[in-house]
């Protein structure tokens, strides 16, 4: 819509960009300042008629429900405007409905759905900055890592570890488990560092390591492997093993 000189006319509304009839008197109301709670019925009726001037030339879908919109308020203008019949001695005014009010229950409610409409739209949007992956079943996937030809997997350690505790039995007898025993892992890495130092930077057996223990137990040997693992992992020291029957050989990184 237009004036004379073609400008843009400050009043017009494009009401194709509202929901509904009550979406368009939300606006109102709000660009008024008005209180919903006491509407200025023929200031908002004469307002929404001026918008809604020419209707049919909007080609809108919903046109019946802005017209109803309008005869309704007309109608409750002409309400208002008839002179109020005097209550009887009595009687509360309170007991005698507004007019209006039919019109501000449906604005509330629309108001309530406009607002918890803007929390899932922020939920939506919220939501959409998470990608999220479709469940996989797992339980068909045994393929391991291939090894290097010179690397041993974790099974492998557990079977050199046994065959050497045999080894050991043989050579010194293992005391039975150790009650109060606080040999720890922590202990275990001493025992490593210190026997690497005393070899001066050349390689340790593993079983030279745990022969030096006394007492020796299941325990203590599986503290100082356990021990070896972990300095492997923060890559202070590096073991081999040229085959399952041969001992471990424990190396110094330099600068570890």
């Amino acid at each position: 819509m237009t004036n004379s000189q073609g400008s843009q006319d400050p009043t017009y509304i494009e009401l194709a960009a509202f929901a509904g009839p009550l979406d368009l008197l939300m606006h109102l109301i709000k660009k008024h300042e008005l209180d919903i709670f006491d509407i200025p019925i023929a200031l908002i009726t004469d307002q929404y008629l001026s918008y809604i001037e020419g209707l049919e030339a909007y080609n809108l879908e919903n046109t019946g429900d802005y017209l109803l919109m309008a005869a309704s308020l007309i109608a409750i203008k002409s309400q208002m405007l008839l002179p109020r019949e005097e209550l009887p001695a009595g009687d509360d005014e309170s007991d005698h409905q507004d007019p209006r009010q039919p019109l501000v229950d449906q604005l509330l409610t629309y108001q309530r759905y406009q607002e918890a409409s803007q929390v899932l739209d922020h939920l939506q949007a919220d939501r959409a900055l998470t990608y999220s992956k479709a469940a996989e079943d797992l339980s068909e996937l045994q393929a391991k890592i291939p090894l290097a030809e010179d690397e041993i997997d974790l099974d492998d350690l557990f079977k050199a570890l046994n065959k050497m505790v045999h080894r050991l039995q043989a050579t010194k007898p293992l005391a039975t488990r150790i009650v109060g025993d606080d040999f720890s892992i922590q202990a275990g890495m001493q025992v490593i560092i210190e026997g690497l130092a005393k070899n001066q930077g050349q390689a340790v057996t593993f079983s030279n390591l745990v022969l030096g223990l006394d007492p020796l137990s299941r325990d203590r040997i599986a503290s100082v492997f356990l021990a070896m693992l972990e300095l492997t992992k923060e890559q202070k020291i590096y073991f081999k093993q040229t085959s399952l029957k041969d001992d471990l050989y424990l190396y110094n990184i330099e600068g570890g």
